[in-house]
């Protein structure tokens, strides 16, 4: 077999691209560790972070920044790129060099499967042969995936809202509504609001219970006379509790007698719990509803002081003197 030999000018070309070989594997190992890449092992950060945008190569007079957080141990990016944690230690910082240039710096760290803190500083100037200490404070949010769940949470509370709204309730075009669990009408307006043919308009009155069923007794409003206030049971009907939660409400409204004196238990009766909407009532049916005390017809026979009424800031049943002030909505019955 023939021995080839490499001629000194063939073994000079051979070295040379080696060498090049070499230093471009190099260019690109330190192109991308300087870039840094986007985490997408988990979910911490997601809907925070920012787009990536390009991160200069730091040359020799870069700054050296360093980086700290409240509480520690939290993932950092720069301009959207992942370069690292903070230490877990107080007092301790991440140094990274950076070329000179301005820099979006968002620093996350998860706290459970809903909750993770956050912090960011905007258009943070770094300028070469410096050594700036940048700190973050971060604050507690919820994660992405949270917000996402609260969101369809919200929208199913709407959806069965709308749905338990559809089957009650036929909207008239006279400011009317017509209730078709109780066969009733009543206005949809308190007393001291104007129908203005979409909506009550103005603030509604108050007014003593006698006052009330005077103005009832005087009133003439979509062709009807026959108007007047209406029992605590029809009154309390109209509670909607959108968290789905309402306490029985008590045949006795919680009344006790001490002392010879009517009083009531500190938990008003029939009142809505949990998580639910306010003023109690559906206001697409009742617009504009104050949430406030609303006067019934309905008398506390020991004491013909006190009438019963219904506070719509909760959904609960309680009384109050005759001569107290109170909302009013008017009713009908059904025809």
């Amino acid at each position: 077999m023939t021995e080839m030999k490499l001629l000194p000018q063939n073994r000079a070309q051979s070295a040379l691209r080696f060498k090049l070989a070499t230093m471009l594997l190099g260019i690109v190992m330190l192109a991308g560790c300087d870039q840094g890449q986007a985490d997408t092992s988990n979910n911490v950060g997601q809907g925070f972070i920012v787009s990536q945008t390009k991160l200069e190569r730091p040359g020799v007079d870069a700054a050296m920044v360093r980086i700290t957080t409240k509480p520690g141990g939290a993932q950092i990016y720069i301009n959207g790129h992942r370069r690292g944690d903070t230490p877990e230690q107080a007092g301790q910082t991440f140094a990274i060099k950076l070329a000179e240039g301005s820099y979006h710096i968002q620093v996350v760290k998860a706290i459970d499967a809903n909750n993770e803190w956050r912090g960011e500083r905007k258009d943070v100037f770094i300028a070469d042969f410096t050594s700036p200490t940048v700190h973050i404070d971060m604050t507690r949010e919820l994660t992405q995936k949270a917000i996402d769940k609260q969101k369809a949470e919200q929208k199913a509370k709407q959806d069965a809202n709308d749905n338990a709204f559809k089957e009650r309730y036929v909207l008239n075009n006279d400011g009317t509504v017509y209730d078709k669990k109780t066969n009733l009408i009543w206005m949809r307006c308190s007393l001291g609001q104007t129908w203005t043919g979409t909506t009550c308009s103005g603030d509604a009155s108050r007014h003593f219970l006698q006052v009330a069923e005077d103005l009832a007794k005087q009133s003439r409003f979509a062709g009807k006379t026959d108007w007047r206030v209406p029992t605590v049971d029809e009154l309390h009907s109209l509670v909607y509790c959108s968290s789905g939660q309402q306490r029985r409400l008590d045949a006795s409204g919680g009344i006790v007698i001490r002392g010879g004196m009517v009083r009531q238990g500190s938990e008003l009766t029939g009142r809505c719990e949990g998580d639910y909407s306010r003023p109690t009532i559906f206001t697409s049916a009742f617009p504009n509803t104050p949430r406030m005390f609303y006067w019934s017809a309905s008398p506390i026979p020991i004491d013909s002081d006190l009438a019963w009424g219904v506070y719509f800031t909760i959904g609960g049943v309680s009384y109050s003197n005759r001569s107290n002030d109170g909302h009013v909505r008017l009713v009908r019955g059904g025809q």
